[in-house]
């Protein structure tokens, strides 16, 4: 059997509301600049997973290794993607869903598997899901085994919140379960449409659809990008209604925006888009309050819309997401970043 591979693509949000577990709407896209393959093949004996063998030449190495890439390799995603898989699979075949023969080819067919990704850390690019993503699916193709997107993308959420305890939603995972441009809609009433396992997913792959120049502003040294959903979640779902309201009309407003976005990308109105996705970090600002945002994110921000471009978080810190109209705006934003912690380049989707 030859070598399996597969590639997991970055995202960006242009629209809605990162943290997407608060029932609302989002429409996310690949960013195909940065990726994360994983490799598996037939291997007699012990199964090999990658784990984290790095070698520190001092003290400086360490910290410069762990300031860049945080304290977890990304071996353990791998790990825990390759669980929840198997355990996927023998859930499967109790219900009666799969032939109990891929039983027996399981326990037969061990592999070797490895991983490589050069999606920027902690600056809310979808990079750990973009590596348990592809595991899965090198996984699924290795045994020959065909699991729907929708279902995928749950499976990758469930791995990283049960068995790695991330915070986090299913924005993420359904575009890399696609690998497309996704409007996605997470309210109950979608929900319900889909006997409760997912929401209402819009894939525009049959469409023709002419997206404006996307640029993505980055911090090559950024902090835990999970830090800045601060306290929003408990009050999102707190009892008093005083606390939860603005939480809850903050995100119908995401919603909204998000709705509104979808027919002005389709009507091919690059102003409209740019004004709402403006409006979009604006709400989230008075939302979280400056404090939460860092001062790098209001900077990220603020450079693009000095030159007249758009800029919202394209996930929950660390990176920007915008539009361009013009190779002039383009190259004034890299000039004004030149010599910072910032860099820039253009979406690839």
């Amino acid at each position: 059997m030859p070598i399996k591979k597969n590639i997991s693509y970055a995202r960006a949000g242009l629209i809605g509301n990162a943290s997407d577990g608060f029932g609302g709407k989002t429409i996310s896209t690949p960013v195909r600049n940065f990726k994360a393959k994983v490799q598996i093949w037939p291997r007699p004996g012990k199964l090999l997973i990658p784990v984290d063998k790095h070698r520190f030449e001092s003290m400086e190495d360490l910290f410069k290794y762990t300031e860049a890439n945080g304290f977890y390799d990304a071996g353990r995603l791998v790990k825990a993607a390759t669980h929840k898989f198997f355990q996927y699979v023998f859930q499967q075949v109790e219900q009666g869903e799969l032939d109990p023969s891929i039983v027996d080819s399981i326990k037969k067919t061990n592999f070797g598997m490895k991983y490589k990704t050069n999606i920027p850390r902690m600056v809310g690019l979808a990079g750990s899901s973009a590596i348990i993503t592809a595991t899965m699916n090198c996984l699924q193709e290795f045994y020959n085994l065909q699991i729907k997107p929708e279902t995928l993308a749950n499976l990758v959420l469930s791995a990283e919140t049960d068995n790695l305890g991330i915070q986090a939603g299913l924005q993420d995972r359904v575009v890399q379960a696609f690998d497309n441009l996704v409007y996605m809609d997470f309210s109950p009433e979608a929900f319900k449409k889909n006997n409760g396992q997912y929401g209402q997913y819009d894939i525009f792959t049959n469409r023709k659809i002419d997206l404006p120049n996307l640029f993505l502003l980055y911090n090559k040294k950024p902090s835990e990008s999970g830090k800045i959903h601060s306290d929003v979640k408990s009050r999102y779902n707190h009892p008093n209604p005083d606390i939860s309201g603005p939480v809850k009309q903050a995100m119908q407003e995401f919603a909204r925006l998000t709705d509104e976005f979808k027919e002005a990308m389709l009507a091919g109105d690059i102003e409209k888009c740019m004004a709402l996705q403006n409006e979009n970090f604006d709400r989230r600002r008075e939302l979280y309050g400056d404090k939460v945002i860092g001062e790098d994110n209001l900077e990220m921000v603020t450079i693009p819309r000095d030159i007249g471009c758009s800029s919202k978080f394209s996930g929950s810190g660390g990176a920007i997401v915008g539009i361009y109209e013009s190779e002039s705006q383009y190259q004034e934003m890299k000039k004004r970043i030149r010599g910072t912690k910032y860099k820039v380049k253009r979406v690839q989707t």
